[in-house]
């Protein structure tokens, strides 16, 4: 590694550590002296990209033309006996961002649609919070049609939405993946269930303590409670080792069932899939 000193295209100069062949450093110093930038120009230009993107954003918003994806995404890991469907926006950092900042109203309309910022139960995949609506699968449509007033245009025309509906039920069979799926999670919670079942209730010495899971000593056992040492009998130690035997064995197994879970997940639809077969 070498250091040379060089003469950037802003006109600033600066100093770059470089690598390699001579041949290799000469073409990077030609490179860094015709489109290279000091660390101050750089950081400008990233800034100004930064207010030229929020200008853009708000803009867009101002114009209800947002730049969001739509997802349908089925909720298998629930215990309702219908899957519900989450029906949520995602895109671009600033447009998500004013949404929350309720820049021209935009979250009042998405909150009287009845859209939330939230990350519901019974998804594949324990995502991020996202502005979307739980809904039954018979609602779908006319969720994508609400969100036509919340700056998503495509979803104005109704025959789009329900064109919408009918492109995700069919999009790679995933009603029947989701169907297949929960009904995989309610086979796994009820082996869980069974496991957890047969743990025995928590000793009342441990309740609302913290305790490192050692028990010291023979004659005279103890064990520390909040990093206080704590004595117990022979009968308060043998009641803690049950405990915890069966507790170890229990996480064991829903550690196993939540792998398992992760493995057989499924995929949203998003709406730049569906435009092209709606379309």
């Amino acid at each position: 590694m070498a250091q040379y000193s060089v003469t950037f295209g802003c006109g600033h100069k600066g100093i770059v550590n470089l690598i390699g062949k001579h041949s290799e450093r000469e073409c990077k110093l030609k490179y860094y002296e015709e489109y290279g930038m000091c660390s101050d120009c750089y950081r400008k230009q990233k800034e100004k990209e930064r207010e030229d993107a929020e200008v853009r954003a708000i803009q867009r918003v101002l114009n209800n033309d947002m730049k969001l994806f739509v997802y349908a995404e089925f909720l298998p890991y629930t215990d309702d006996d219908e899957i519900k469907v989450f029906i949520y926006v995602d895109g671009l950092s600033y447009e998500t961002e004013l949404i929350k900042d309720n820049v021209n109203g935009i979250q009042d309309k998405y909150t009287d649609a009845g859209f939330l910022y939230q990350n519901p139960e019974g998804r594949v995949k324990d995502d991020k919070k996202c502005w979307g609506k739980v809904v039954s699968q018979g609602e779908i449509s006319e969720t994508l049609h609400l969100l036509g007033n919340c700056g998503c245009c495509e979803f104005l025309d109704i025959d789009y939405c329900k064109r919408a509906e009918e492109a995700i039920f069919t999009e790679l069979n995933i009603k029947e993946r989701a169907e297949k799926l929960h009904e995989s999670y309610l086979k796994h919670m009820k082996r869980l269930g069974k496991w957890k079942s047969e743990v025995p209730e928590q000793p009342d010495i441990l309740v609302g303590k913290y305790w490192n899971g050692t028990i010291y000593g023979k004659a005279q056992k103890s064990i520390y409670l909040d990093n206080i040492k704590t004595v117990i009998t022979d009968e308060d130690a043998e009641m803690i080792e049950e405990w915890k035997k069966a507790r170890s064995k229990y996480l064991e197994v829903r550690e196993v069932v939540k792998n398992e879970l992760r493995t057989i997940g499924i995929v949203g639809v998003c709406s730049s899939d569906l435009r092209r077969r709606v379309k």
